[in-house]
């Protein structure tokens, strides 16, 4: 008998390490405009009036970047929006792959580009209820950061009689306003959905499904810190700091901490925005010990040194420089720089003192 799961979330589980990554983020691709009613339909992923199918989206890179995916990244999971999901709906085996694609859909034969195969399983069970369905990865995908991503979905359900269950679940879909063909699909009963070449359904009108992806930014460490730091005008609570960028990165970020403590490196994906050029009064820190006191793009603060208030006379401080790649959070081996050293002034009591 076919296993039915009522009101259970279908979610295909990967290992955690493919899945919780690090500063991961979600992305929504389109919004819900419409929904998929009858058979045939272009954006049906899930169920048709066959078990087997086979769907194809394209979606824009400029799309990507709308929706907060500003370059390269590591995507780790999909989500499909759904409605109506009923006791009728069976997945059976399923394939998502996915791909940087550059080309366009034709509508009479399924794009083969290099995949990348994400998640394949066999997995007998139902979709219920409605909302978003996640399906995390066992394989990443790495978008490119420039190319368009074209998504594959197929599966093959042989349990039972086509005509004893429902078309549903639907699908929401939305017209991304560009009037081309981004989405094809084919539906039969050969046995295998995987397998179709001949795409059946298809129309140039912008229509693809609504989705999810959790995705972190990808980041390319910068090769080196800045160099040649330099700490000049000294008053008995502030100085100047000046230095020359590495070639790499597009930020420069600088901590302060008291001479006699450990460094504690900046977190990769982690910003540190809200900081002060104030010792006493930032609260953006790397640690208890290490306090943020700049970041900043390398352009707008360079040459012009930049003022640390807040010190303490009498007290001796370093500074660790970085550099920061911003796409993605990502930092440099850090170089010090000692403080210059600050005499406290003496008061009219203790200037007699010293007399």
């Amino acid at each position: 008998m076919r296993l039915n799961f009522l009101l259970i979330i279908f979610v295909l589980f990967s290992s955690i390490k493919n899945n919780q990554l690090f500063g991961q983020s979600v992305a929504t691709i389109g919004s819900d405009e419409s929904i998929t009613t009858g058979r045939n339909h272009q954006c049906d992923v899930f169920t048709d009036y066959y078990y087997d199918l086979r769907q194809q989206s394209l979606y824009r890179a400029s799309e990507l970047t709308a929706a907060g995916i500003s370059g390269a990244s590591t995507i780790s999971s999909i989500q499909w929006h759904i409605n109506s999901a009923n006791s009728n709906t069976y997945l059976g085996a399923i394939s998502i792959k996915m791909a940087n694609y550059t080309s366009t859909l034709d509508g009479t034969n399924f794009a083969e580009p290099t995949w990348t195969e994400v998640l394949t399983a066999n997995e007998p069970g139902d979709l219920s209820p409605s909302g978003w369905v996640e399906f995390n990865f066992t394989t990443n995908f790495i978008w490119d950061g420039t190319s368009d991503v074209l998504v594959n979905i197929c599966k093959s359900s042989p349990c039972c009689d086509y005509e004893s269950l429902s078309y549903e679940p639907y699908v929401y879909y939305y017209d991304d306003g560009t009037n081309d063909r981004v989405s094809q699909q084919s539906s039969n009963d050969s046995g295998d959905g995987c397998t179709h070449t001949d795409v059946e359904s298809s129309t140039a009108d912008g229509n693809k499904p609504t989705i999810k992806l959790d995705y972190v930014l990808n980041c390319t460490t910068p090769g080196g810190p800045p160099t040649s730091p330099v700490v000049a005008n000294a008053s008995t609570t502030s100085e100047t700091l000046s230095w020359t960028e590495h070639a790499d990165g597009d930020e420069v970020l600088i901590t302060c901490r008291l001479k006699g403590t450990g460094a504690q490196a900046p977190t990769d994906g982690t910003s540190y925005s809200g900081y002060t050029q104030n010792y006493a009064t930032t609260t953006k820190q790397t640690d208890a010990n290490n306090k943020v006191v700049f970041q900043r793009s390398k352009t707008a603060d360079n040459p012009t040194p930049i003022t640390i208030s807040g010190l303490t006379c009498g007290s001796e401080y370093i500074y660790t420089l970085y550099s920061r790649q911003s796409s993605g959070d990502c930092y440099s081996a850090g170089v010090d720089v000692n403080d210059q050293k600050r005499f406290c002034a003496m008061t009219v009591s203790q200037a007699s003192t010293a007399d």
